[in-house]
């Protein structure tokens, strides 16, 4: 995935209409930044926020600080996600979660 097709895929207001829409984007630009990024600059006051910078198809770009401990990687994403839905299930079923009881 290139970061156009993100750029494109976010802009787009079609492209959420429901929480898998959202967990497809997610999911797909956590895939993009584990591989597509030119360079991850690391703060060295604090090393958990973090700066991405894009290729030249982002035009070298860089982002605003990104606290990294509140982001998931695309492995872990995958785990929690589906942790996720499994919640809204048992809240939409009006069950409590297991740790509660």
């Amino acid at each position: 995935m290139k970061i156009e097709d993100l750029l494109n895929h976010a802009v787009d207001k079609n492209s959420f209409h429901n929480i898998h829409n959202y967990i497809d984007f997610c999911r797909n630009y956590l895939e993009f930044i584990a591989t597509g990024l030119q360079a991850r600059i690391v703060s060295q006051n604090e090393n958990y926020y973090q700066f991405y910078q894009y290729r030249n198809d982002g035009h070298y770009n860089i982002t605003r600080p990104i606290n990294t401990n509140l982001m998931y990687d695309a492995a872990t994403f995958e785990t929690a996600y589906k942790q996720f839905l499994q919640s809204l299930e048992k809240l939409r079923d009006r069950e409590l979660p297991e740790e509660s009881l």
